[in-house]
């Protein structure tokens, strides 16, 4: 055996140990001179081992840590521990493939292999690419049967990480209504993200990475984890769009939960982050500058989640630029055949043609008129409804329409030769009576 170790330490070019090697052999165990590291069997011998710059080399991770281990693999010229056997106690793991019990330190590592209950610590200082061993738990965590969990519950709370892939967490909040998604995909043998699937309301699919699950704290990391009766649901990206209250009570099950929110007779109602419409500005001063949506049919919803997706995406700001644009080079003078958009485009239809590009942001717009635009309402009920609010849609309806018509043909043309009429009222101008517009369009969606 020792030749075959002295054949491996050949490969770096070393055969005898230097005088200040960290590293000795007993007889039984390889140690390093800290004491608080020691291997069993190595895939190099003690010649190669005692040639490495422990101290200073990529591999000085091994060198500062705390573990018994019963077999490493190395690659020494690579700088690369691809396999440890063993406990770890201390220290940041850095090395390829993991097997053993994990109680201290942070799995900095590509692919922990062990299963979930040699994880003896929080699962936020798992740090690593990949978990091979996720069916009956996960870092730790045990895969949950289904429960029901309500204020009279000894146990009030579970962990994300405990529900088991393909089923549903169905919630019931403050408000009465009934919001559910789906775990598709978790830590796993092929990376670390999430997927999560909303099954109400928006419907909205959320990929979350580990490391935005993880946070900067364990206290982060528990935040946003839990799912607890009397809280609020915390899991980023989930119900994006959709308003929930503190969770009342809540249910684990390989079954969706019958949503009374979700049924087609009852209106759904959503706020939307104005904030969001960059380059567009809205002052409400501490708060959010936030308006109110309401959807009849589920459809619209489905519509909503779509296009407020694409928003977070930055589409607002790049088909408003790519319009703007048009107007600039003279592409096209009007909102053409989208008639949603003739307030904005100060009525005026044009004679142009939009070439793809820009006949996809009219499109686009037009949708967002359509579908936010004109479902937006009162903060609150009016005598048992909520009433459209025309003050909220002029407000994005101005800005979006300022910006617009700067570069229609008759403000970017030289004047007309003036003559003498008698003062007329701004109404007269191209610029639109936004408020009666608004009717307008109000009135072409009901009768559409």
């Amino acid at each position: 055996m020792e030749e075959i170790f002295g054949k491996l330490g050949k490969l770096i070019g070393k055969k005898t140990a230097p005088s200040n090697s960290v590293v000795r052999f007993d007889g039984s165990r390889y140690w390093f001179d800290t004491g608080i590291g020691s291997f069993e069997k190595s895939s190099d011998g003690i010649d190669a081992l005692q040639a490495y710059d422990w101290k200073n080399g990529e591999l000085s991770w091994l060198y500062q840590a705390k573990f018994e281990a019963s077999y490493i693999g190395f690659l020494l010229p690579n700088n690369l521990v691809f396999r440890f056997q063993g406990d770890w106690k201390d220290g940041e793991f850095k090395g390829d493939k993991f097997w053993g019990k994990f109680e201290g330190g942070t799995f900095l590592g590509d692919d922990f292999q062990s299963g979930h209950d040699d994880w003896k610590i929080s699962p936020f200082y798992f740090a690593g690419n990949k978990v091979s061993n996720f069916d009956r738990g996960l870092l730790g965590v045990p895969k949950t049967n289904a429960v029901a969990v309500d204020s009279k519950s000894n146990t009030k709370s579970i962990s994300l990480l405990a529900v088991p892939i393909g089923w549903y967490v169905n919630l019931i909040d403050s408000h009465g209504q009934t919001h559910s998604f789906v775990v598709q995909k978790t830590l796993d043998s092929t990376d670390s993200n999430w997927i999560l699937q909303s099954t109400t309301g928006s419907k909205n699919k959320a990929i979350i990475s580990w490391s935005q699950l993880r946070g900067s704290s364990e206290a982060q990391f528990d935040k946003n984890t839990t799912i607890a009766v009397g809280s609020k649901f915390t899991i980023p990206q989930v119900f994006d769009g959709d308003p929930v209250g503190s969770i009342v009570s809540f249910e684990v099950s390989p079954k969706t939960s019958a949503s009374k929110s979700s049924s087609s007779a009852k209106p759904k109602v959503y706020k939307f982050d104005l904030s969001l419409l960059k380059p567009l500005t809205f002052s409400s001063g501490s708060r959010k500058p936030v308006v109110t949506l309401k959807f009849d049919v589920d459809q619209e919803v489905e519509k909503y989640s779509e296009i407020l997706a694409e928003i977070k995406n930055g589409w607002f700001a790049f088909h408003l630029k790519n319009i703007i644009n048009s107007l600039k080079q003279d592409i096209i003078d009007g909102y053409g055949k989208n008639v949603y958009l003739q307030d904005i485009f100060a009525n005026e239809k044009g004679s142009k043609n939009a070439p793809k590009r820009t006949q996809e942001s009219l499109d686009w717009l037009e949708d967002f008129v359509r579908v936010i635009i004109l479902n937006i309402v009162g903060a609150r009920k009016s005598k048992g409804v909520y009433a459209s609010s025309p003050r909220n849609q002029l407000m994005i309806l101005n800005q979006i329409a300022t910006q617009v018509q700067t570069y229609l043909a008759p403000y970017t043309h030289a004047p007309a030769p003036k003559t003498k009429k008698k003062p007329t009222s701004s109404s007269s101008s191209k610029t639109p009576v936004i408020k009666e517009l608004v009717k307008e369009i109000v009135m072409r969606k009901i009768l559409s």
